[in-house]
């Protein structure tokens, strides 16, 4: 049960006076999750990585009681549809500096292990998406997939976050494990090419 559905059985069954507010904190790296977060029923939302001044202003909201943004819909009521696409990983960087400089200075001496954890974990969830395909085991690949987007956009592998997502949201919506091969093989490209931008060193 992933945090969409976990916040539909709060909103479900809990009573109106028991009721929490809900903030998302996920890697949002395509266009729609904010709108998926808000239909869902949760309340606020912050972007992987966490700053300061994002966590600030949603503990303000929630103090104030602020509803929810309104999300627009099309004729007829339903959602707009995530208009994600091969545009979203092709604008991406392999490793985004200034993600990856915000993520040192924060986490100080943490920062170590948590691109240890991203370098030799990653592999590891490389290996699950790419096992799960052989496998015909979608659900591994969708649990993989979601991992690794997380732990990606945390560092500022947006490239490869960007292209776990897709494979996420494609699966989640209903498309074949075939369907994702070519996005399978450009993760494992995408991690290279960041791992390849860490050693480089500043830049």
């Amino acid at each position: 049960m992933d945090g969409y559905e976990t916040a539909r059985r709060i909103r479900r069954d809990f009573p109106p006076e028991s009721q929490p507010r809900i903030v998302a904190v996920t890697a949002a790296v395509l266009e729609g999750d904010s709108e998926r977060c808000f239909e869902a029923g949760m309340d606020d939302y912050i972007e992987k990585p966490i700053r300061l001044e994002d966590l600030a202003r949603a503990l303000r909201d929630a103090a104030a009681g602020r509803p929810q943004p309104a999300i627009a819909a099309p004729a007829g009521g339903k959602p707009a549809a995530s208009k994600s696409s091969l545009a979203d990983i092709d604008s991406a960087p392999f490793l985004d500096r200034m993600t990856y400089r915000e993520m040192r200075d924060r986490m100080e001496e943490d920062a170590d292990e948590i691109l240890s954890l991203f370098l030799e974990g990653s592999p590891q969830r490389l290996e699950e998406i790419a096992e799960g395909e052989r496998l015909g085991m979608t659900d591994r690949v969708i649990e993989a997939a979601h991992a690794l987007k997380s732990t990606s956009a945390v560092i500022g592998a947006l490239r490869l976050s960007r292209i776990c997502a897709i494979i996420e949201e494609d699966l989640r919506s209903g498309r074949k494990l075939e369907d994702i091969a070519l996005l399978s093989r450009g993760a494992q490209a995408a991690f290279e090419g960041a791992v390849a931008e860490i050693k480089a060193g500043p830049g």
